[in-house]
């Protein structure tokens, strides 16, 4: 579960990252897709963390 949250945490940091580092157009475009598939990642470790949320629970 850590490693869950610490992959998490480390997508939010780099997000925030991106986000202050944009100076035009083309960054934020660049920003847009990176995020689009950072999301569906941190989608993937949310499921994943409830899953083992709710297995871990019955015990």
């Amino acid at each position: 579960m850590q490693h869950i949250e610490d992959k998490q945490k480390e997508i939010y940091i780099e997000n925030s990252s991106w986000k202050r580092s944009i100076k035009n157009e083309e960054q934020y475009r660049e920003y847009q897709i990176w995020h689009v598939e950072a999301q569906e990642t941190l989608d993937k470790l949310k499921q994943k963390k409830g899953r083992y949320r709710r297995c871990n629970a019955s015990y």
